[in-house]
């Protein structure tokens, strides 16, 4: 007994080498599908690193760095360590550079990872700069700035750098302060190198102009807080006067005695904020980290002066923007996972398949053994083991190749890695014990109750995922139930198929009974025996069908919010703004060609309103509820105008105006009551935003009951424009610039809809959804070749004896064709309810705001060609995949099939 179980364990091994191709398809499958899982995770996280850098690119990069400015000046003295400056700049700003790095090293990672050293600088307040002698100098404000890091930064152009006792000219004489400007600041200001001028008055401090600059790196992240050290800004006085923005840089040693001057200059501490180190994964965490900081007083000397100081605030605008790209990503990433677990059990029936094929080649050598006396459990083990090394060869190559080893990338090499094992120590045993001849339309009745197990092991889980999904609906978030019920229905879904095609095959055969042709009885009867119909084709068809709806249907409803929200943020059909557009350009705006209506805001000054205990800042907008009506007819998030809006009001009084108040103001008045001008102000309703502002507080009045809160003259600054249904919105917004003005600017919902198209994360969800709809076509491609390739010999010996009575040898296609047709048109039918049903399941509980930039969730949109155009797309693919599976297969000829002996055949 012991040598006859050696010799049927020899048979095994030596059965393990044979089969080449179907070995060789198992590690082939495993592989790819493993690259592509690998693939898949990888290109996600770039794709959130992306996103989150393009939000923080919507705000000026200096507003980014955090940064704390303290009145007073930073305490000289030595610190830790040289910070790369001459030894005697080091025993003066050592101390404010090392208390500055403190904080940095103090911060918690990722935070500390994603922000570069610290920086330090002191600046006095502006003041006007005047020649001693000669001839008048252009108006100017001028900081005089201590940057000990300067000298790196710039390039002498003329004349040197200031150092400490530069125009000491006697003992006797007045000690100027050298200082440097940039070279563009110099000839702004009309400031020689060698004149001299006092800032502040005639009695302020003597500087002179030693030399001037030009930067090294003009983009080197200090400019970004000392930009007019560079390059010269521009002020305008209250009498409409230009003023010469600019800073002065003296000395950085002159920090030892700025202490007297403390009450008059300010110290900056920033970090630069390193974009290129965060990430899709780490932007949460730092947007918390940022805010956390910004909650806390760091410990930073600074001689306040009369000032009250307690620590420095580090304050950044990236937190809100950090949050809004994470929310992008957070939602990117449901979608992709709700959209890809379909594929992905596909693509593990597929590797499934090959395990199957390769089960079939050792059903004889499973037979040879255990008539040498092998065990089941033994032999089981083998193929197991087997499995698994051609397994986790392929999927060794996949992930080689892809060279990504995220813990999702690996999940899915695992997964794949395991499923040949588990098939072929399975279905090998299974093909061996199986004594039907299933190419005749029966099965044994260990197969059917298999087949039973097997359906009821998938729709039992599958009818529970679905209810507790279903119980969900509406409500948003993603959870494992949630994410497991597009697998749980087309699952569903496939084993109702394949049920639902042999009777509707039985009643075309008996349909076509009387018909005359070979294909018109033979074609409905090979067809109903079921040799073909497997569940990979199905289920890859069921899957096909399903995503291609589903993806229509979402990518219709994001841009269908998309729009909404362009529409929303305009607020019309044209947003008009100018520094002032008077009532002529207004008639003249009536009357432009293909304009319907216009609604000027009369006006948008701030004033202070009054609260019991304190004051606010509120923005007034004037309106004209009429006007505006017409305009934003068919606007999402219209202004709501209700009729009290223009009626007296008497709940706050007789002389109370009503008003629409946002809700950020709405939220701080509470039950109080807010007056202006000693004016009460009655809420008649609260919304979030408005199209022509941008402040928190604001409040929207009849523009006939706005003079007692806001006077009588104001300038309008921005029109809402409604266009003819046939208007060129182009020509329009061009017109309208001209008669507005020199600096007038127009807005289009179109221009705002580009902007929200250009996000990455909504270019990565619809690149998602079509990789997804390709993987499932491919894998149909590739379940219904593998499926043929299967079925050859059946395929092969029926051709055999049909050319025999004379029917053409080469003629395999119709017989393919009535094999394959009917279980994937029945796919078809079955598919396109299950993408019926995925939209209202799964789109709810996606947070689509930050697709869409808005702040409602769209409702999904079914427009009626859409399951037409999947169906006519999934009809030209599975016609491809039939002539290229048909193709595949046709290698197996009659001749080769006939002399193929009969167990292999129906396994």
């Amino acid at each position: 007994m012991t040598a006859r179980r050696i010799g049927g364990f020899r048979i095994a091994v030596r059965a393990a080498t044979t089969a080449p191709f179907a070995s060789l398809l198992v590690v082939v499958v495993v592989a790819l599908v493993a690259l592509a899982g690998s693939i898949a995770p990888a290109l996600l996280e770039r794709t959130g690193t992306e996103t989150v850098r393009a939000a923080l690119g919507h705000a000026p990069a200096e507003t980014l760095d955090p940064t704390a400015t303290a009145r007073g000046t930073a305490v000289p003295g030595p610190g830790s360590g040289q910070f790369g400056l001459d030894p005697a700049l080091a025993d003066v700003w050592g101390g404010p550079l090392t208390a500055a790095q403190r904080i940095q090293t103090s911060l918690p990672p990722p935070l500390r990872t994603v922000v570069g050293d610290a920086q330090v600088f002191v600046a006095t307040d502006p003041a006007v700069t005047l020649p001693v002698d000669g001839p008048a100098v252009p108006s100017n404000s001028v900081q005089l700035a201590l940057d000990p890091g300067l000298a790196a930064r710039v390039r002498i152009v003329e004349g040197t750098l200031p150092t400490v006792g530069t125009d000491a000219a006697d003992d006797d004489a007045e000690q100027a302060t050298p200082v440097a400007l940039s070279r563009e600041a110099a000839q702004t200001l009309d400031w020689a190198v060698g004149a001299q001028r006092r800032i502040g008055g005639p009695d302020g401090r003597l500087l002179t102009l030693t030399g001037t600059f030009e930067a090294r790196d003009p983009d080197d992240p200090a400019w970004r807080h000392e930009p007019t050290g560079l390059a010269p800004g521009i002020a305008q006085s209250q009498m409409g006067d230009i003023i010469h923005l600019a800073m002065a840089y003296a000395p950085a040693e002159l920090l030892t005695g700025m202490a007297a001057e403390a009450d008059g200059a300010s110290t900056t501490v920033w970090f630069p904020l390193l974009v290129d180190r965060i990430t899709g994964e780490n932007a949460a965490t730092v947007a918390a980290q940022l805010r956390g900081l910004a909650g806390e007083n760091q410990s930073f000397a600074v001689n306040a002066g009369n000032q009250f100081y307690t620590g420095l605030v580090m304050r950044s605008a990236a937190p809100d923007l950090l949050d809004d790209g994470a929310a992008r990503v957070r939602a990117l990433n449901a979608v992709v996972l709700l959209v890809a677990i379909a594929p992905l059990g596909v693509a593990v029936v597929v590797v499934g398949m090959t395990g199957t094929m390769l089960a079939a080649r050792r059903a004889a050598s499973v037979r040879l053994a255990r008539a040498r006396g092998a065990s089941t459990a033994r032999l089981a083990a083998l193929l197991g083991v087997e499995g698994l090394i051609l397994g986790v060869v392929g999927a060794a190559v996949g992930a080689g190749v892809s060279r990504t080893w995220s813990p999702a990338a690996m999940a899915v090499c695992v997964l794949v890695a395991l499923t040949p094992a588990v098939v072929l120590a399975i279905e090998a045993p299974a093909a061996a014990s199986r004594t039907a001849r299933a190419d005749l339309g029966g099965a044994d009745r260990p197969h059917r109750r298999r087949r039973l197990q097997v359906e009821a092991a998938v729709v039992l889980p599958a009818l529970a995922v679905l209810v507790l999904a279903a119980t969900r609906i509406g409500t948003p978030g993603i959870d494992p139930v949630l994410v497991a019920a597009p697998l749980a229905l087309v699952a569903l879904a496939s084993v109702l198929a394949l049920r639902l095609v042999p009777p509707l095959v039985g009643l075309l055969e008996a349909a076509l009974a009387r018909g005359r042709g070979l294909m018109a009885l033979l074609g409905p009867a090979q067809a109903r025996r079921g040799a073909t119909v497997r569940v990979a084709p199905v289920l890859a068809a069921v899957v096909c069908v399903a995503i291609a709806l589903f993806a229509a249907v979402f990518t219709a409803t994001v841009a269908a919010g998309v729009t909404a929200t362009a529409r929303g943020q305009v607020g019309a059909d044209v947003n008009l703004t100018a520094t002032g557009i008077d009532a002529a350009a207004q008639d003249r705006l009536r009357a432009l060609d293909g304009v319907d209506a216009i609604a000027p805001v009369y006006a948008d000054p701030r004033v202070v309103a009054s609260l019991p205990g304190h004051w606010v800042s509120v923005t007034v907008y004037a309106i004209d509820p009429a006007e505006l009506a017409r305009v934003q007819q068919g606007v999402p998030g219209a202004l709501p105008l209700p009729a009290a809006l223009s009626e007296p009001s008497g709940s706050a009084g007789g002389d109370a105006v009503p008003a629409v108040f946002s809700d950020v103001l709405a939220g701080e008045v509470g039950d109080a009551t807010l007056t202006i001008q000693d004016i009460p102000i009655d809420r008649v309703a609260t919304t979030s935003t408005v199209p022509f502002g941008a402040d928190a507080r604001w409040i929207a009045v009849d523009r006939d009951r706005a003079a007692p809160l806001i006077g009588p003259d104001h300038t309008t600054h921005t029109v809402l424009l409604r266009l003819d249904a046939d208007a060129d919105t182009a020509a329009v917004a061009g017109a309208a610039r001209q008669i507005a003005g020199a600096g007038a600017a127009t807005v289009t919902p179109a221009q705002v809809e580009q902007g929200l198209e250009a996000d990455p994360a909504l270019q990565a969800m619809r690149t998602a959804l079509v990789a997804a709809l390709a993987a499932a076509a491919i894998l149909l491609v590739c379940a219904i070749a593998m499926t043929l390739l299967r079925t050859a010999g059946v395929r092969g010996r029926m051709l055999g004896l049909l050319a025999a009575v004379g029917y053409p040898r080469r003629r395999a296609l119709p017989l393919v064709v009535w094999e394959l047709a009917p279980p994937l048109l029945v796919a078809l039918v079955v598919g396109l309810a299950a993408g019926f049903a995925l939209p209202p399941l799964l789109i709810p509980a996606v947070d689509l705001t930050p697709f869409v930039g808005g702040s409602i969730q769209p409702a999904p949109v079914v427009q009626g060609w859409m399951p037409g155009a999947v169906a006519l797309g999934f009809v030209l693919v599975g016609a491809l995949a039939v002539l290229i599976a048909a193709a595949i297969a046709a290698r197996a000829t009659a001749s080769a099939t006939l002399r193929r002996v009969d167990e292999e055949v129906g396994t």
